[in-house]
């Protein structure tokens, strides 16, 4: 363990002298080896960040139009962290990109996950999905984050989010 708190203090002092957008991933995620880079600070998206990247045979964990994350190993993560570190300050930095970025807003539990399943249910656009209360999970593949839990409530920040990420309709209760 106390190898890990080196490196979480290691890696730390290199991000803190990067002039690129990070977010401090330790308080966000309670995840030290996760980096979160918010490239549109900086003109990019973090699809492109990450194709950026994927060129110089580093290859993310996520990435979306918003950020981007890099897991690193306690193993030989300063060497990984240096050269992504090298190619991110070789970047040509642009303009920001000023589009706005979605935040959820938790949903409200409506009724216990398991009422919900059992519940007689109908399928709806998400555009018909406000005010109803999700039935059955809508997950790409485990292990996904849902942005809404069965038995809670779509609001207008979920139906957004939902949009954004391509799902078009859901099972509901009726």
């Amino acid at each position: 363990m106390e190898r890990l708190n080196d490196f979480v203090v290691e890696l730390d002092k290199l991000l803190s002298n990067l002039d690129f957008p990070v977010l401090n991933s330790k308080s966000l995620l309670k995840e030290p080896l996760k980096i979160v880079f918010e490239p549109k600070k900086v003109g990019y998206t973090g699809e492109e960040l990450g194709k950026i990247l994927q060129e110089h045979n580093i290859f993310c964990e996520f990435f979306d139009d918003d950020y981007l994350v890099l897991m690193v190993s306690a193993e030989n993560g300063l060497d990984e962290i240096k050269k992504v570190l090298e190619i991110v300050n070789q970047i040509e930095k642009k303009p920001p990109i000023l589009s706005k970025t979605l935040t959820l807003v938790l949903p409200k539990k409506k009724m216990s996950i398991r009422n919900a399943v059992y519940a007689t249910r109908e399928t709806v656009s998400v555009d018909n999905a406000l005010g109803r209360i999700l039935a059955t999970a809508s997950v790409s593949c485990p292990p996904a984050v849902s942005l809404i839990v069965c038995g809670e409530e779509f609001n207008e920040s979920t139906i957004e989010l939902c949009k954004k990420y391509g799902f078009n309709s859901f099972s509901v209760v009726k």
